[in-house]
């Protein structure tokens, strides 16, 4: 069996890692269901005797001098094991106005990625940065809108197979609107109720959609062409 993590990854928000000494070795009558299966699951962790460290980035197989050294910086920092040569590296990155430092005002910066500390923030660089680049670019933005349905589930559950079936029905024209207005960050899924979109817009992928096309999570790409319909509203 062959097994792939990363073990720099935070630990579980409700738990321990497998391999941490707070698990048990062994269960015990007093326990609670979670606290087995996670002995359990440090007994089978215990079963692999063979450990392979990938250490090759394939998403940074061409690099400059300056890429090898954040890459080095971000493999330490991830591991709590920064040098200082990487804090001094880190800091010479820094945006300012010194002669060395990357200044946000010139081109290469203008269509970068912007880590956020809020999901709010993040929408409102998003349609700022729509406009902005519709603009730059004397593009007209078209707007995508979703197509929502009201969902009852467990309507009818057979106990035998485990199934259930759902009914739909249509959403009302306020509630849809409100959805199609709402910011993605105010949802459960965080998914958009409306795009708006041109050709040659950067966007980054947020989920795993096809991981052998290289089309995964955080993977940036330039918007070249779409296929779309009229939805039923119109």
């Amino acid at each position: 069996m062959v097994v792939a993590g990363d073990f720099a990854q935070l630990p579980p928000m409700s738990g321990h890692s497998l391999y941490n000494g707070l698990v048990a070795l062994k269960t015990m009558s007093a326990m609670n269901q979670k606290m087995q299966n996670a002995v359990l699951g440090r007994i089978l962790w215990h079963q692999f005797n063979t450990l392979v460290i990938l250490r090759q980035n394939m998403r940074q197989k061409e690099q400059t001098p300056l890429d090898a050294k954040m890459r080095t910086a971000l493999v330490n920092m991830r591991y709590a094991a920064c040098t200082p040569e990487d804090i001094d590296f880190l800091r010479s990155r820094v945006a300012s106005d010194c002669p060395d430092h990357p200044h946000l005002d010139t081109a290469d910066y203008r269509n970068v990625s912007v880590i956020t500390a809020l999901n709010v923030h993040k929408d409102t660089i998003n349609d700022l940065g729509a406009e902005r680049f519709a603009a730059d670019n004397r593009q007209e933005l078209v707007d995508f809108f979703s197509v929502d349905k009201l969902t009852t589930r467990a309507v009818d559950r057979f106990k035998w197979s485990g199934c259930e079936q759902a009914r739909f029905k249509a959403l009302g024209p306020k509630l849809q609107q409100a959805l199609w207005n709402a910011m993605p960050s105010t949802t459960s899924e965080h998914i958009p109720g409306r795009l708006r979109l041109c050709v040659n817009m950067p966007v980054m992928i947020k989920a795993n959609d096809a991981t052998k096309l290289c089309i995964t999570k955080g993977q940036e790409a330039i918007i070249a062409g779409w296929d779309s319909s009229v939805g039923p509203v119109g």
